[in-house]
């Protein structure tokens, strides 16, 4: 519709004879009158072009705010790999050594820094238990359930996630020895706010749950989407709770690509039966998880520089065509020592009225409709100050563009000319 508001008018100017239309007559008033309909149209296609450019600023801006931010951890030199040993055929008590020995010959290999096996990854999912603090009698009123992870021992060192009181697991930490925990700053305040919570006690699940001694806390992360807001997580080792593993993570020095060869090549030097199903580093499973804001941002993008094209096209039309329709007036003026520049101003002036009305339109509207994508958002509001200043400058800069044209025409018009013509 709009690629029609603007090609019409063009159109109909291409089809013009000037020396028919000056000598009809046809004055300011009459193609003021003419070209009304236009003016509407183009103003029309502004408050559109600004409301999708505002939509477009948001939803990148959005997606640029997930992909820069602090996750809380290192991404890019961590890989995670999906292993497989179901063809081991393996108890739960073997199961746990076999992760063992997989854990020890992988920080072996060349350009490893660290490995720890992992329950739950990034993304992956959430293992969620009622916690109970000592001396607190359990009740239905009183339960609070939190994030859980069960890690290896260098889980922190791999992810690059800094313990900031106490300590992280150590080879100490045995089957054999006093259960402990790590748990996140966000935890730490909500289980023992104006407190230290180390050497803390607290009890997982129901009757039969296990006690832990709180031993360490940990900088706060996202675990499982960027968009997340801070919540409790605690973390059990691994050499103490033996139920099989999950995900092998590595902290890699150099290229991971150079480095992933080494490590499948240890992993089946432990078992052939053990597979790998899958690899990628957090880098990669961040990206991914960013699907939906990466999909939005595309399209709000494309529809934005599409609105932005049709009006451009549309502002030309209307202004070229009102620049034809006063041919006649301006010669005349032009004449009468009117200056070249003082046309090029009237023009631009006079499309520069058609954006401003455009943009008093818009700006109502995207603030009205603001609140149907708020939840798309992440770290801005709808209603942002630089969103909304940049999409105006942008519209102004096109329209400025697409009337410069027709403008200068105007401003280098023959006056002599013109006047034969009439």
């Amino acid at each position: 519709t709009g690629l029609i508001f603007g090609i019409l008018p063009a159109l109909r100017m291409t089809n013009l004879d000037p020396g028919a239309w000056l000598k009809s007559g046809k004055g300011a008033a009459r193609a003021e009158a003419r070209s009304l309909l236009g003016r509407t149209l183009a103003v029309v296609q502004v408050a559109l072009a600004l409301f999708l450019t505002v939509g477009a600023g948001l939803f990148v801006r959005t997606l640029q705010s997930l992909q820069t931010m602090d996750a809380g951890f290192e991404q890019d030199r961590a890989v995670v790999l999906g292993l497989d040993a179901s063809a081991s055929r393996l108890d739960e008590p073997a199961m746990a050594a076999l992760a063992e020995r997989i854990e020890s010959r992988v920080r072996e290999v060349p350009g490893v820094q660290a490995a720890a096996f992992s329950m739950i990854r990034f993304d992956s999912g959430r293992w969620v238990s009622p916690l109970w603090l000592d001396g607190v009698p359990r009740s239905d009123s009183r339960v609070k359930s939190y994030d859980g992870n069960r890690v290896g021992r260098q889980y922190f060192q791999v992810m690059g996630t800094p313990i900031v009181m106490g300590r992280g697991f150590q080879p100490q930490d045995t089957p054999k020895s006093p259960r402990v925990a790590v748990i996140n700053e966000t935890l730490a305040r909500q289980l023992f706010p104006g407190s230290s919570p180390l050497g803390r006690y607290f009890e997982t699940g129901g009757q039969e749950g296990h006690r832990y001694q709180v031993v360490g806390v940990v900088r706060d992360a996202r675990y499982e989407s960027l968009r997340e807001d801070p919540r409790g997580v605690w973390f059990v080792n691994s050499d103490q709770e033996q139920d099989g593993y999950n995900d092998l993570v590595v902290r890699v020095q150099g290229d991971p690509a150079q480095v992933l060869p080494r490590i499948r090549a240890a992993i089946r030097e432990v078992d052939t039966n053990v597979a790998v199903a899958d690899t990628a580093t957090l880098r990669e499973l961040v990206t991914r998880s960013l699907g939906q804001e990466k999909l939005l941002a595309r399209l709000a993008g494309f529809f934005g520089l599409l609105a932005l094209l049709l009006s451009a096209i549309g502002l030309y039309g209307v202004t070229a065509y009102s620049v034809s329709q006063r041919t006649n007036e301006i010669g005349i003026r032009m004449a009468l020592g009117a200056q070249p520049a003082g046309v090029l101003t009237g023009v631009l002036r006079q499309a520069l009225v058609v954006v401003a009305i455009g943009l008093a339109i818009g700006f109502p509207a995207v603030l009205a409709c603001g609140k149907l994508v708020s939840s798309q958002l992440h770290g801005l509001k709808p209603n942002d100050p630089l969103t909304l200043a940049g999409a105006a400058l942008i519209l102004l800069f096109v329209a400025f563009l697409a009337t410069l044209i027709p403008a200068r025409r105007a401003a280098c018009l023959d006056p002599l000319v013109a006047l034969r013509e009439e």
